[in-house]
């Protein structure tokens, strides 16, 4: 299982955890250190091993977090990172349709 975070400043304090995108993307941009921490399973063996988690679905989130959430992905793998950026805004296109996400409509 994974999901627990834990969040120091770049000096090494510890910061409350938290999963709002973004504050993560915020923290990420100030240098603090974040990182997912494996729980220890369950004595009785916890049960399925969980399969990839749930992509970001920019309609469940506000403009602000999308924007936040696109600001804080890693860009060290280019295509990733565009696969990605492509993938948030078609679910983006298909769904809420926001023009400040999307860009206006096109004039015809």
């Amino acid at each position: 299982m994974t999901g627990i975070i834990s969040i120091t400043t770049p000096d090494g304090d510890p910061v409350p955890a938290t999963d709002n995108v973004g504050r993560l993307a915020y923290y990420r941009r100030k240098g603090y250190v974040i990182e997912t921490v494996e729980a220890e399973p369950e004595a009785d063996g916890g049960g399925e091993p969980q399969g990839d988690p749930v992509p970001f679905d920019p309609a469940e989130h506000s403009v602000a977090e999308v924007t936040a959430y696109l600001d804080g992905l890693d860009d060290t793998d280019t295509e990733a990172h565009a696969a990605e950026v492509t993938r948030v805004l078609e679910a983006e296109r298909n769904g809420k349709n926001r023009s400040t996400l999307v860009g206006a409509p096109p004039v015809e």
